[in-house]
């Protein structure tokens, strides 16, 4: 991973000595963090990041303040506007946030609005904007490690990305990343996978047949049907070289099939986070990204059945195809 040492949950003796053992907080107030292979300072709290093991400094720095001369309609919901260097986000009833230059994001909220809602605007679609400036694929896609290598798997919202790493995480594989996945395409010999933090969000049946009592986790909003599961086992901030990378698909049965270049390639730029909102679909640049990486890492797809009494068998599918070629 370039520029963070972290390498698991383990609290280091260095960063007892400087910081808060629970938040984060260094001696200067700043909050720090590591996710998707860079290091995070922040005015404020960003759980469920996770806490930086030492005092380096920040790459990319979360700051308060006003923001002028914003570019958008005077409508409600969420709008967000692509200019050079700048990535700017708004919702109407939480904020603005803007990602400049790969290294800041200036949040500007509304007045009193929940820490909890600002945070997460911070943590997925701000930090996602600072990574595709910083030169990464951003997928909307979950990912677990097995033995030395990465899986991802990708698809619309509702299809299951978050149970399938959930289910892998059951039979002792760590959850890497949940929703976002980031993927350095050509920094490395092989496409690495970014490791984000370790928590998955879950509906309340999935939960259940996993074995666990939803009323026992936290909602993720009260307006969420989700619940948050934390995730630790095994657990590493290190990048892991990714190894598949999976197109879920509904089926009357579990099956995997390998996808062709062109419908590869289609499908991971479909699945891009942000495709629409970033702009990312108009780029050249994000299409030759996504062709490169097909060209490197296997995708297939992953036909399955929603019947979640059979998880344990569609993770032992996963682990079966993953074990062939590795």
């Amino acid at each position: 991973m370039t520029g963070a040492g972290p390498s698991s949950l383990r609290p280091s003796a260095a960063m007892m000595d400087a910081y808060d053992p629970v938040v984060g907080q260094a001696e200067s107030g700043e909050y720090r963090y590591v996710a998707y292979g860079v290091r995070v300072g922040s005015y404020q709290p960003l759980a469920p990041l996770v806490v930086a093991e030492d005092d380096g400094e920040p790459d990319v720095r979360v700051r308060r303040g006003f923001l002028v001369d914003r570019p958008f309609e005077a409508r409600e919901g969420f709008q967000t506007h692509v200019a050079p260097n700048e990535i700017w986000i708004r919702h109407s009833r939480v904020g603005t946030f803007v990602a400049r230059k790969g290294n800041e994001i200036v949040v500007d909220p509304l007045p009193d609005v929940e820490e909890r809602v600002i945070r997460s605007y911070i943590v997925k679609a701000a930090l996602a904007a600072v990574l595709l400036q910083r030169g990464k694929l951003i997928l909307h896609a979950s990912g677990a490690a097995i033995g030395g290598g990465a899986v991802a798997f990708v698809g619309a919202s509702g299809m299951g990305k978050s149970t399938t790493s959930a289910a892998l995480h059951a039979r002792g594989h760590p959850v890497i990343a949940d929703d976002l996945l980031g993927v350095d395409v050509c920094g490395a010999d092989t496409p690495m996978a970014l490791p984000g933090f370790p928590q998955v969000l879950l509906l309340p049946e999935s939960a259940a047949a996993l074995g666990r009592d939803p009323s026992s986790l936290p909602r993720v909003s009260p307006l969420s049907d989700k619940f948050k599961l934390d995730t630790p086992l095994g657990f590493s901030l290190e990048a892991v070289p990714l190894r598949r990378i999976y197109a879920l698909a509904d089926a009357d049965h579990d099956a995997i099939e390998p996808l062709g270049g062109r419908e590869a390639v289609a499908t991971l730029v479909a699945h891009t986070f942000g495709i629409l909102a970033f702009a990312q679909g108009a780029k050249p640049a994000h299409f030759l990204l996504c062709a490169e990486l097909v060209k490197r890492v296997p995708v297939r797809r992953l036909a399955r059945s929603r019947r979640l009494e059979r998880l344990t068998e569609l993770a032992r599918l996963v682990e079966r195809d993953f074990a062939d070629d590795t």
